[in-house]
Order: structure tokens, then sequence, then C-alpha cells
């Protein structure tokens, strides 16, 4: 394990976890170092990741605090370790693959009120067979690391924003560390995708408002670093299995799907998480579990064909 210092002391604190993405966590720590204009702490746990991302957290400034660590822990335990460095009174949640617009920060400030949860407004690039969130904005600054320009994108993302406000909540979000503390963090039962819902469930039960703000923009490169990372334009077969086995927890954990799409604010039925089930609904709940493994298992055929045919392509050009 390593360790980088970092500078207390400051109001909101960035967490960015990360494991084998060196590419895009240069450009999201970039981003944030070059278009921050409040006082931030920068924070990164790096987990499972090659010597190369020690190398390049070793590099940084000493304002910069992160953690390196040579096993792969998953992404709900890494988030609650990383919430655990955080010294500052907010914590902004986000991707490693993320690039950040000028002055995220202050649109997020203007907002900033005991008992709200803030949510930057995602930019990203559409992706073959995958659409854009219709609460984000679809525009291609590039699908990779490598195609991307961040001063493209920082002079094109100021005639995106807009001085208004959203119900809404997903990543990048920005909590009070003492909100995220009193609510128990992350559940780390769920070991992939759907850590966020039921974490944004508890928000809604501890009566937190959630806002979108609009002129608060990041660059999302549409998850090439967890759903995409096997460079396929495609779901990869671990995001669908995470998917998949994270659902059915949500099912076991509070007794019915997720009551909310995705980037809306949930609003959870009533009862109470981990309870015992009345056996009809013991039932239903077993229903579901297999109706979300049958539907994983039609899509990873899906995938396999689709990845059969291109191999087919190729050995016949």
């Amino acid at each position: 394990m390593n360790w980088g210092l970092g500078a207390p002391g400051t109001m909101i604190s960035v967490l960015i976890t990360t494991y084998n993405a060196l590419d895009y966590l240069r450009i999201c720590v970039e981003s944030l170092r070059r278009f921050s204009r409040e006082e931030i702490q920068i924070v990164v746990y790096a987990d499972g990741s090659a010597p190369a991302t020690l190398e390049y957290l070793q590099a940084l400034p000493a304002e910069v605090l992160w953690r390196h660590e040579a096993d792969n822990v998953g992404i709900s335990r890494a988030l609650n370790r990383i919430a655990d460095m955080a010294t500052g009174d907010w914590m902004y949640f986000v991707n490693d693959d993320m690039a950040f617009a000028s002055g995220w920060d202050s649109a997020l400030l203007k907002h900033m009120t005991p008992n709200r949860v803030l949510t930057g407004t995602v930019v990203e690039p559409a992706q073959p067979n995958v659409g854009v969130a219709s609460c984000h904005i679809e525009r291609d600054f590039g699908l990779t690391a490598e195609a991307f320009n961040l001063e493209a994108w920082a002079s094109e993302a100021e005639k995106l924003k807009e001085d208004r406000c959203e119900p809404g909540i997903n990543y990048p979000f920005l909590i009070e560390a003492e909100l995220f503390r009193r609510i128990g963090g992350i559940d780390e039962r769920f070991s992939g995708p759907v850590h966020d819902p039921d974490l944004f469930y508890r928000i809604a039960l501890a009566g937190a408002e959630m806002l979108r703000v609009r002129d608060s923009l990041c660059y999302h490169f549409s998850g090439r670093t967890l759903r995409f990372a096997d460079g396929r334009a495609r779901v990869s077969e671990q995001w669908i299995k995470g998917e998949t086995e994270g659902k059915i927890a949500f099912l076991q954990k509070w007794g019915e799907k997720q009551r909310y799409s995705f980037g809306g604010v949930p609003y959870p039925g009533h009862g109470e998480p981990d309870r015992r089930w009345s056996l009809p609904k013991r039932v239903k709940l077993s229903l579901l579990a297999r109706r979300y493994r049958r539907r994983a298992a039609r899509q990873l055929a899906r995938n396999a064909a689709m990845h059969d045919a291109a191999t087919r392509v190729a050995e016949n050009r």
C-alpha cells in the first residue's frame, strides 16, 4: 500500500476510484486541476492497478491525496475507503473517465445547502447499440482518451451550460460528508453497478432534496473504464453480470424493483430493507430474479454471436 499526503481543510473533496484506467485518470485529474475555480481536495484511490498508475500518483503535486493498493477490492469497498480518506465537508463522487468543464465547482457551490444532494450534468457521446440517457447531453468529443481534445471540450462546454436546476441524481454527485456517513455509506453487498441506486434510495428516505445543476458540466466517456473496458462498442460481460447480481441483491434488500428511471429522483415504496417478506412476495422476488438472469444470459449470447461474426469478417478479409 502507498500513500500521498494531500491538503486538509477544503470544503469539497473530489473522490476518484480507479482500476487500470491510467489514460482516463490523467484526463480527469488534469481537468480538475485546470478548471476548478474553488479550493478543492482531489482524492484518488487506485486498487489493483498496474505499476504505471503508482508512478503517476507519486509524481502528482503534494496537495493531491492518493492511496494505491495492490489488490482489487471492488468498487463498493473502494468507495467507502476513499470516503474515509476525504477531509472536506462535502464529497463529490466522480468516475475516473470524466473530464470537467471550467467552473464546475462554482456552479455547484451556488446551490450547496444542508440536506441537499447535487448532481453535475453529464455530456456523453453515443455508442453503437447504447443510447444517451435523456438527462444527459449528447455530444461527441471523442470516444476514447486518445481521441479526446481537452481544449476543444473546455471551449465548447461553455455553449452547453444552462443556468437552472432540475430534480434528479446520478454520477457525479455531491453529498455532505455527514449525510453520507449518517445513512451508512456504500452497502458493500453491492459489488458492481447497482451500488448507487441503493445509496440513492437511502438518500431519499433521509429526506434529502436531489437536484441536477445544468451549468456544472463533465464529459463522460460512456463508461469506457467499466462497461466497455474490453474496447468493443457494447456492454461488457463484467458489466452484464455485475448489473444482474446487483438487481437481485436490490430485490432481496428492498423487496421491490428500483422505483425510478435512470437520472430521476427515487421514490422508495413502503416497508423497510432486509425485512422478512411474506411467502407470496418471496415467490414474486424469486421470479423477478430468474427473469433478470435469463435476460443477462440472452444478452451474453448476443454479445458472443456479435464477436463471432466480427471474427469471421476479419478472417475473410
